[in-house]
């Protein structure tokens, strides 16, 4: 019978004692009281008592259930689950029903089993399982959700009686029943309709994500959406494949070092930790030996909380973002030209533009949807599009005109349109004096660069380049949109300031379908430049050495004096991991192991860190095999917050789902951290909204003031552009009255030379690389890499010239080896005409993970763009070789045997001394075959453990495994093999 367990079975979980004869063990209340007939029974001598819907863990067995009782058992838990709902017996025990009377029992056979304390229960999640201990369901507190039924509100208030609830189960809710012990209640089979955004690129797509019983089931572009229109491209429409998938993070995991495993912790346990590593770190060694490094990826209130935290309370100017590696030109171009950043065009500039200039741009693979716009718009109106880039990618074929330059000529190119415009009378000298300051120092530096000399630097025919030039100055209206292949440089402010000259110069600017807009990379940038989210600026565009913008960010954080000066940036944060500056940096949503240049150094700096924290949605990944500290963070759809896209137009991502596991909003995460540090009033929000509100408070009377806007606005409203004051209204398009932010409200005109990239070809490496995505992938692969249907267009290959893959002796299908001064990497060639002689391409999405013996990052150097501190990503010198036919191994007995089994494979192999090595010539694998530290415990050929665990290079597949030896040993992994046994077996 359901109510009459063995009596020869006790229970022996902790906390429970049976009583005479009992086998039905009590329960807890979230507080840790004991309820239920065993509490009693044990302090009566009650005898054996009947458990209240769970039998004991030694006699229960799980069947099958039909239909009715499924029906029936969700019925009851939705009835328990209602606000203020807490039922007693008429006895006065718990557990009675809604008229006081005890609970029926339930029918032989339909028992649940309960499994012993500490064990792991996998809850199946579409295809993937997540690990969630026994029992964890009645730990977690009682939470309330937002009036009117919004699932995000903050977890740290309780429910209430009169608080409404929407259709579908949210993540509160299910913390309510989890905390009366039951099962959760997940609403109705109805669908619900969520509104979102994208979380990928700068566009901004609007998203409805359809949701059934707290699941993503379907979900499509938001025809409403300003911006998109409805339009989402394959990253998007696959989003749902990133939010439930195998490999989570799930819950804090700690260690003391990276070469041993992570164990799992509590959040309270993993705050400390963090926040105790901040505090020794700043007493022994001051505020600057922390860094927080950021994403554009986060929303909002994630970053404002990061900022506040970092540069208001650990008082650490060391807070930068990964779009340090993506806009930072053009934020520094936008602050020289109008005094304040941000773009002074919108979406709608695109459907009225006459002519379009794209540089540096490959829009019809990064921004496929902007760029289906683009095209419907010429089709109505016929414009004219001229695309500046050293490839001839997708957009250049379907360009009216292409400009194929030499890699890293932009400036020499713009100066020389320029010139030519001063030089036949295209300009209107008189209005761009009064219209623009600094007219008379720009028109010097154009006359050094004649349109002649510009076509002989850019390899690109004169007459085209005044042809471009005329066809620009003449437009009714000329729009230029820009990208990556003008920021990623270290001459990339130069390249975007000679950009906005043009327009500035012609008067194309601050009217319909005119003027310069930036295409931002990533879904956020925007949003982390407005809260301040670079370590070189303050909140809301305010400068580090503007003495009244410093005092009104301290007045409003109320945290005291803020740091001297800028922090470090991206790459200058490596140098001080080097020179041990920087002791501890917490990452946050990005991957700067695989994304940073120089990936061999960069790895070397993060393995000194004395604590790396690092909070992400996925493990592992490249950075996290690094990390002492991994914090699971709510991803796209799990929470609810704002996103700013390139127009400047802020939209709301709404929370569809609950995160799975411990997961949580960065931004709770960061409040959580400033209370352990003894800030927890300036931390004390209540949820996303409270964020947001102090954040707009900031913005007041600054160029971008949006204090019209609040969570509740933009759900009432939807989404909006700034500037949008209160009492105002929304601008699209900025500088219409052509005043800006300058002192004296005029743009400036800026005086750039042209200069050659940071490396520049030469007999030992004689090509130049260029960097780019793939039409399905997205950065270093952590979110898009998970989804099936996009992985298989994901193989990384060279792509060269025909006349380079000759002359380099490769040809389609072999693998080559990739050398740069910094490191190398192998991968299959492809040729493709498509590139000018001389260069090479090669998507840039892998990390160490994926390819471990080296991936495309370790390639490009640490040059920097001397105004914005941007990495030159986009420009690598390269040389490119047959990959090793010939293997010259040197070293001991190993090497012998090494050898051996390479010529029984049938490649050629030969020993050399170690000193020979240098020599052995091109198209030969240099190997030094160390042997040290040998381990009867390893396998063969394994590497000691380290931060990414044993690797196995099996010899018995051919030479290939030892292409990973030369990175490896030169990292000073030493090379073991088990006993005697040196070689595998065929």
């Amino acid at each position: 019978m359901h109510g009459a367990p063995r009596p020869d079975v006790r229970d022996r979980r902790p906390g429970v004692r049976p009583g005479p004869g009992a086998g039905a063990p009590a329960r807890r209340r979230p507080g840790g009281a004991l309820h239920g007939p065993s509490a009693r029974g044990a302090a009566e001598g009650d005898g054996p008592r009947r458990l209240l819907g769970r039998p004991d863990a030694a006699v229960a067995r799980r069947r099958r259930g039909g239909a009715a009782r499924r029906r029936l058992r969700h019925l009851q838990e939705a009835r328990d689950a209602r606000p203020g709902r807490r039922r007693r017996r008429a006895d006065g025990r718990p557990g009675g029903d809604a008229r006081g009377r005890p609970r029926a029992r339930a029918r032989p056979g339909r028992r649940r089993r309960r499994r012993a304390p500490g064990r792991d229960r996998a809850v199946r999640v579409g295809t993937a399982a997540r690990r969630r201990p026994a029992g964890g369901r009645r730990r977690l507190r009682l939470q309330r959700r937002d009036e009117g039924g919004d699932p995000d509100r903050d977890r740290r208030r309780p429910h209430h009686a009169g608080a409404d609830r929407p259709q579908h189960a949210g993540r509160h809710h299910l913390r309510a029943v989890r905390a009366r012990g039951r099962r959760p209640a997940r609403g109705g089979g109805g669908v619900s309709a969520v509104r979102s955004i994208c979380p990928y690129c700068g566009v901004g797509c609007g998203v409805v994500v359809e949701v059934r019983r707290g699941r993503i089931e379907a979900l499509r572009g938001d025809p409403d959406h300003p911006s998109t229109r409805g339009g989402l491209c394959a990253k998007g429409s696959r989003l749902a494949g990133t939010v439930r998938t195998g490999d989570r993070l799930l819950h804090p995991l700690l260690r003391a070092r990276p070469a041993e495993p992570f164990r799992r912790a509590t959040w309270p346990a993993a705050v400390a930790r963090v926040a105790g590593g901040i505090r020794r770190a700043t007493a022994e060694h001051g505020p600057g030996s922390v860094a927080l490094y950021l994403s554009g990826q986060l929303l909002t209130e994630d970053y404002y909380a990061a900022n506040k935290l970092g540069k208001g309370l650990i008082k650490t100017p060391n807070v930068d973002t990964n779009s340090r590696l993506c806009m930072s030109s053009t934020v520094a171009a936008y602050k020289r030209a109008f005094g304040a950043d941000g773009p002074p065009g919108c979406y709608e500039d695109l459907d009225l533009a006459a002519d379009v200039l794209i540089a540096g741009s490959n829009l019809a693979e990064t921004h496929p949807v902007l760029f289906g716009r683009l095209r419907a718009a010429r089709a109505r109106r016929s414009a004219h599009w001229t695309v500046v880039d050293p490839r001839r990618t997708a957009s250049a074929e379907a360009a009216d005109e292409h400009l194929q330059i030499r890699p890293g000529t932009d400036v020499a190119l713009l100066l020389g349109m320029a010139w030519t415009l001063f030089e036949e009378g295209l300009v209107d000298e008189a209005r761009a004096g009064r219209a623009c300051a600094g007219l008379d120092g720009y028109r010097v530096a154009v006359a050094a660069m004649p349109a002649g000399r510009a076509a002989a630097i850019c390899e690109v025919p004169e007459d085209r380049i005044r042809a471009a030039a005329r066809r620009f100055a003449r437009s009714p209206a000329a729009l230029s949109l820009w990208c990556q292949g003008l920021n990623q440089s270290s001459a990339g402010t130069d390249k975007v300031s000679a950009l906005i000259d043009l327009h500035l110069l012609t008067g194309q600017i601050g009217r319909p379908g005119a003027g310069p807009l930036s295409l931002t990379g990533q879904a956020n940038a925007m949003g982390g430049r407005e809260v301040g989210g670079l370590a070189t600026e303050l909140a809301c565009h305010r400068e580090w050495d503007d003495p009244e913008g410093r005092a009104q960010v301290e007045r409003h954080w109320g945290l005291g004096r803020l740091p001297d000066g800028p922090g470090l940036t991206a790459v200058e944060l490596v140098d001080a991991i080097e020179r041990r500056q920087v002791r501890v940096l917490w990452v946050v949503c990005s991957n700067p192991l695989a994304s940073l240049p120089d990936g061999a150094a960069v790895r070397s700096a993060l393995a000194r860190l004395d604590l790396l924290v690092v909070q992400e949605l996925y493990h592992p990944t490249d950075t996290g095999e690094l990390a002492h500290v991994l914090l699971p963070a709510a991803g796209w759809a799990e929470k609810t917050g704002t996103l700013t896209n390139s127009e400047r137009v802020v939209g709301l991502a709404r929370r569809a789902v609950p995160p799975p596991g411990e997961a949580r909003p960065d931004w709770e995460v960061f409040a959580d951290v400033g209370a352990a540090l003894g800030a927890p009033e300036a931390f004390g929000w209540l949820d996303a909204s409270q964020v947001f509100d102090e954040h707009v408070r900031l913005t007041a009377g600054r160029d971008l003031d949006m204090t019209a806007l609040s969570h509740a606005a933009l759900e009432a409203g939807g989404p909006a552009s700034w500037p949008y004051p209160a009492g105002g209204r929304p601008r699209a398009r900025r500088y219409e009255d052509g005043r800006c932010h300058t002192p004296d409200g005029r743009p400036r005109l800026v005086a750039v030379t042209f200069r050659e990239p940071a490396e520049e070809p030469s007999p030992t490496y004689p090509l130049r690389l260029l960097t780019g995505r793939e039409p399905d992938q997205w950065h270093t692969r952590s979110r898009s890499g998970r989804v099936a249907a996009l992985r298989r267009s994901a193989a990384p290959r060279l792509a060269l010239h025909p006349d380079d893959a000759r002359r380099a002796g490769v040809s389609p299908g072999q693998t080559a080896l990739v050398s740069s001064p910094r490191g190398s990497l192998r991968l299959p060639v492809v040729t493709s005409p498509a590139l000018r002689p001389g260069s090479a391409f090669l998507p840039f999405h892998a990390g160490p993970v994926e390819q471990p013996a080296g991936w495309p990052n370790v390639l490009p150097g640490r040059a920097l763009d001397p105004v914005s501190r941007q990495p030159e990503l986009k420009h690598t010198v390269v040389r490119v070789e047959p990959a090793a036919s010939e293997v010259a191994l040197a070293g001991g007995p190993l090497a012998d045997a090494v050898a051996a089994r390479l010529g029984a494979a049938g490649v050629r192999a030969r020993r050399v001394k170690p000193a020979e090595l240098a020599g052995a010539g091109p198209g030969v694998l240099r190997v030094l075959v160390a042997e040290a530290d040998l381990d009867g415990a390893l396998a063969w050929w394994d590497l000691a453990p380290g931060a990414g665990g044993p690797v196995l290079l099996d010899l018995a597949a051919g030479p290939e495994p030892l292409a990973l030896l030369p990175s490896l040993l030169a990292a000073g992994r030493p090379v073991a093999c088990r006993g005697e046994r040196w070689l595998p077996a065929p």
